[in-house]
């Protein structure tokens, strides 16, 4: 999924926590987003999935905008920094799980008969596939 941030903006009161944020995303490629806490990475995260509704500016999944869209009609699952995680499960358990949900869903047809399904990957290294969660402490969206 390609992701398209153009001049966004989101505030909380007087806390203004995204202004003017642009971001290209391909298709294909793994982005990671870095910086000391409260300078709106979660927020970000959370205007992408639908959790927040920015204030201004627009975005774009797959080069359509969803700026307006609904949460459950943006197909963007979102995994929560410490919460709603599996702690006895490795980051790729639990990103797996989440995909294979995912998976489950597509799979069926609203008659309940089967359909053929795109599946998804994502490389993981052995280190990677060790560590859990708990220790990486990380915001990622599907």
């Amino acid at each position: 999924m390609s992701v398209v941030v153009e001049n966004l903006s989101k505030s909380f009161g007087t806390l203004r926590a995204l202004r003017d944020v642009d971001l290209r995303v391909e298709r294909g490629t793994l982005a990671v987003l870095l910086g000391p806490s409260g300078c709106g990475k979660s927020t970000l995260l959370r205007v992408i999935a639908g959790f927040e509704t920015p204030e201004r500016g627009r975005l774009a999944l797959d080069g359509e905008d969803v700026t307006s869209r609904p949460l459950g009609k943006r197909d963007v699952g979102f995994v929560f920094q410490n919460y709603a995680l599996f702690p006895h499960m490795t980051v790729a358990q639990n990103v797996g799980f989440a995909l294979s949900i995912r998976k489950r869903r597509q799979e069926r047809s609203p008659s309940g008969s089967r359909s053929s399904s795109s599946s998804c990957s994502f490389p993981v290294t052995s280190g990677a596939a060790r560590t859990s969660f708990r220790a990486v402490s990380a915001n990622a969206w599907l």
